[in-house]
């Protein structure tokens, strides 16, 4: 019996020493991640995460926000300044006990989707009501808004506190 645990104790080290190693984030290059996480495709993260000089990860940050940038004859990117904007916005409005609001479902919603139209105050829900139909407009920020698209107009908004339909929408269920 012990030989047996002593070949498993051994097998295990080899297993370990096999496995590709992964860089462990440093607690800048994770709180970087963690604020443009909701924004970030999965190839964008999993590169960032292999990653290990620090000049190569400067270099990916700025690359990242450069592709995002809508006008890149201007100095300034009115993407990351509108993303900051709205995440600061989120971490105001949807904090909960100790998690910043951008890293709620609420503010990630309110990211990537702005605003909604208008909020209905309930007895203990709120709902939101999202921008709707040929009608609804955007805000003149809307084409550099982060997850913002054409269509971003007729997709409701995702919301634990967001949990019913105004009863006065005359949008059917199917265009929902």
């Amino acid at each position: 019996m012990p030989v047996r645990k002593k070949a498993s104790l051994v097998g295990l080290a080899l297993y370990l020493l096999s496995a590709p190693a992964v860089r462990a984030l440093d607690k800048e290059a994770k709180k970087w991640l963690d604020e443009v996480k909701p924004i970030m495709l999965p190839e964008e993260e999993k590169t960032y995460r292999d990653l290990k000089d620090k000049n190569d990860v400067a270099e990916f940050q700025r690359i990242f926000w450069a592709r995002r940038d809508p006008d890149l004859e201007t100095p300034a990117n009115e993407y990351e300044a509108e993303y900051q904007k709205a995440r600061a916005d989120a971490d105001s409005r949807y904090r909960i006990a100790g998690t910043p609001g951008s890293q709620t479902d609420c503010g990630r919603v309110f990211i990537l989707l702005g605003p909604p139209d208008d909020v209905k105050k309930g007895d203990a829900t709120d709902a939101a009501i999202p921008r709707r139909g040929p009608t609804a407009t955007a805000p003149a920020s809307s084409s550099v808004r982060p997850g913002r698209s054409s269509s971003a107009s007729t997709r409701p908004a995702l919301c634990p506190r967001a949990t019913a339909w105004a009863s006065s929408s005359t949008v059917s269920p199917k265009e929902r």
